[in-house]
């Protein structure tokens, strides 16, 4: 692992994230990759979230996807035709595309409002990667892919969710530190 560290009078700066770590020199450390822990990865969201990914057909109608979406309390699912996932219907998706256009919601088939293709992050993917994909893709929800199959969906409160953790543990670890115990 390269780390772009530079030690100054202010602290420790990493140019890769821009974080001025401060540092008193109190000890050495003798091994970096022990105290910098390396950005997170789509895995590491999924092992703490689970993988369930509740799917539904191409066919079944929107009264039906909106009514499984609540009763999970889930805001996207997954459309899948011969085992094959083809689409997602969210919660974005009623209101533009149902809602907004007064459509039937039992007279509409999801497949004719899903969105598609697919939106997808691979599971070894670090969760800045799936957060840039969100932002640039404009969409909330990334099916999770692992060597071409499906093995969850990640959300954008997912990855916030994550990252806070993230970050709660690394305040815990620099605390601890600068207590001397770590």
């Amino acid at each position: 692992m390269k780390l772009n560290i530079l030690l100054s009078p202010g602290g420790l700066i990493d140019y890769s994230s821009g974080i001025v770590i401060p540092f008193v020199p109190t000890r050495i450390i003798q091994n970096w990759e022990d105290w910098v822990k390396p950005m997170s990865t789509i895995n590491e969201v999924m092992d703490r979230k689970g993988g369930t990914v509740l799917t539904i057909k191409s066919d079944v109608s929107v009264l039906d996807a909106i009514r499984m979406m609540s009763e999970a309390n889930i805001g996207a699912l997954v459309i899948q035709d011969a085992e094959q996932p083809v689409g997602i219907f969210t919660e974005r998706d009623y209101l533009k595309k149902i809602a907004l256009q007064g459509r039937s919601s039992s007279d509409t088939l999801v497949g004719e409002v899903m969105s598609a293709p697919l939106i997808t992050v691979g599971s070894g993917e670090s969760t800045r990667v799936a957060m840039e994909t969100m932002t640039e893709c404009r969409c909330r929800h990334l099916v999770v892919l692992h060597k071409d199959s499906m093995v969850g969906i990640v959300s954008l409160g997912d990855l916030v969710k994550h990252l806070l953790q993230d970050k709660e543990e690394e305040v815990e670890q620099l605390s601890q530190y600068i207590a001397g115990s770590y």
